[in-house]
């Protein structure tokens, strides 16, 4: 919804959350799309220790 109503930013809370390892990567892959193509700032609250590497990188660790 909050990309849909054009914000600046994108705030979320465990989006990983039920995810295997390879849509939590695609999803991760499409937030960095989402953020570079658009000038977005995206904030993400997650507990999955490889979240920060996956959105560097675009793959798992």
């Amino acid at each position: 919804m909050a990309y849909c109503q054009d914000t600046d930013y994108l705030l979320l809370d465990e989006p990983l959350n039920n995810l295997d390892m390879y849509f939590a990567s695609e999803l991760m892959k499409s937030l960095r799309t989402i953020a570079d193509m658009r000038d977005k700032t995206v904030v993400i609250v997650s507990t999955i220790s490889t979240t920060p590497a996956v959105l560097q990188t675009g793959s798992l660790p």
